[in-house]
């Protein structure tokens, strides 16, 4: 994943396409941001983990969460 660091709180990604079959030789791309890294980690995103992510237009915040657990 080529990334652009312009200071250390932030991260520039580039977001890819996804492609899913439909029907036979019929597809759809769908957008796909990637995030992975030692710096996930080091801010409290570990392997396993839960995150909840509310979005608007032009806008996504990502938040560690505990696991929802059913009763």
């Amino acid at each position: 994943m080529k990334k652009t660091t312009t200071n250390r709180n932030m991260r520039i990604l580039k977001i890819y396409p996804q492609c899913y079959p439909r029907r036979y030789n019929e597809h759809v791309n769908l957008p796909l941001i990637r995030l992975s890294g030692r710096w996930l980690e080091q801010i409290g995103f570990k392997i396993g983990g839960h995150v909840q992510v509310v979005y608007e237009s032009g806008r996504m915040i990502i938040t560690k969460v505990k696991p929802y657990r059913k009763k």
